[in-house]
């Protein structure tokens, strides 16, 4: 059996990392920009407000998943196995925030479609990928070997 040795972070979970750290002031601009606009919808162009229950879930579920990115991201950093689920995870509430976004008419049909994109790739690339599966191959922290001086 092959022994399965830690590679650095490059391909496709490079990627993963350099869009994910892209993203995250992205999600910040989003998060603040939507309290703007309720305090003064006349700012964007919209006559209505926004019904507070929506923003607060705009707003949890916008630092849920910064929360996830940054731990996703230091278990990647790290070559831990838990990054593999975390991502899972990370697409998969990306992806149910985007359809209730969506659905409440929180985000625009072209910025769901724009975002569904990402999300989409990157569980396809979690699942799929033997590299990933490869490089976070550590399991906890690591152990120190004992030496035999007989």
């Amino acid at each position: 059996m092959p022994v399965l040795v830690p590679t650095r972070i490059s391909g496709g979970l490079l990627a993963q990392v350099i869009a994910r750290l892209v993203l995250l002031p992205h999600q910040l601009q989003l998060t603040l920009g939507a309290i703007v606009i309720v305090v003064d919808p006349t700012l964007v162009g919209r006559r209505t407000f926004v019904p507070l229950s929506s923003l607060l879930l705009y707003e949890a579920t916008n630092l849920l998943l910064m929360g996830l990115t940054v731990v996703a991201l230091l278990l990647i950093l790290c070559r831990r196995r838990a990054a593999i689920p975390v991502n899972l995870a990370l697409g998969g509430s990306w992806l149910a925030a985007l359809v209730a976004w969506q659905f409440l008419g929180l985000h625009s049909s072209v910025g769901t479609v724009i975002d569904v994109i990402p999300a989409l790739l990157g569980l396809g690339y979690f699942l799929t990928s033997s590299r990933v599966r490869h490089t976070l191959n550590r399991t906890g922290p690591r152990s120190i070997e004992r030496t035999s001086w007989a």
